[in-house]
């Protein structure tokens, strides 16, 4: 949903990106994770060449940033694959935002982009409500949990 500028050798790069997950009840996007999703820099800017012709130049209504802020913001059309160690409460996150925890968030710790998903559309991304109950039950920890998001 969106990258943020990197800094130093980075400078006019992305160095990374906000992956968000669908809230069907609400239907809007809501950030989960700012990552560079443990990519090699040459990995991250094939990623983000495939975003560059999705910029938009204000923030949509259904997109709930949290406390994120994003540089660039995309519309949703690239759908990565990500694995993680487990999903943790982040004040940054808007995904479930104040339903576990007032002020806080579920988020992805350790995000890992396996690959792009070229074969799953934008409304088939991991919801917020599944994520909120991966969270609750903590199945990604069994190391054989992975969402989609954009």
């Amino acid at each position: 949903m969106g990258a943020k500028y990197g800094k130093g050798d980075r400078m006019r790069l992305y160095s990374s990106i906000l992956l968000a997950s669908l809230n069907e009840d609400e239907d809007c996007y809501e950030a989960i994770v700012l990552t560079n999703g443990a990519l090699k820099n040459r990995q991250l800017d094939e990623l983000l060449f495939n975003l560059k012709d999705h910029i938009i130049y204000y923030k949509p209504s259904n997109y709930k940033l949290g406390k994120y802020e994003p540089d660039v913001i995309f519309s949703p059309k690239v759908i990565v694959q990500v694995k993680t160690f487990f999903l943790c409460l982040n004040q940054a996150s808007a995904v479930g935002l104040n339903i576990i925890n007032d002020n806080f968030g579920v988020s992805i710790r350790f995000p890992k982009i396996i690959k792009l998903r070229d074969d799953r559309r934008v409304n088939q991304i991991t919801t917020s409500e599944k994520i909120i109950k991966i969270y609750k039950s903590q199945e990604c920890i069994k190391g054989n949990e992975t969402t989609d998001g954009y």
